[in-house]
């Protein structure tokens, strides 16, 4: 998208030119035109971000203040909380792109 927007920066100097001072300054001016030529491919990818959304369910549901609040006794529920949860973090990071 860098290619196509125009970098708008956030300053103006003495002769009315824009321009930057840090990189976290590039502020770009995304149109509807620009985005118009965007490919978007016909074909989308729906199961990895469903996979994605039940495994932060999960691992909300293994997180201390759920496990407590579910009622369950706290020293097993939150040694089963932990081991959850850590598989769930480890299960979403090795997920294929």
């Amino acid at each position: 998208m860098k290619q196509i927007f125009h970098n708008k920066g956030s300053t103006v100097d003495e002769r009315g030119a824009r321009q930057r001072t840090m990189p976290f300054e590039d502020f770009y001016e995304y149109t509807g035109t620009g985005l118009s030529k965007f490919p978007i491919p016909e074909q989308k990818p729906i199961s990895l971000p469903h996979m994605l959304d039940r495994m932060a369910s999960e691992y909300g549901a293994s997180l201390p203040d759920a496990v407590i609040r579910a009622g369950m006794s706290p020293a097993e529920a939150l040694g089963w909380a932990r081991a959850r949860a850590k598989g769930i973090r480890r299960n979403t990071a090795a997920v294929p792109g």
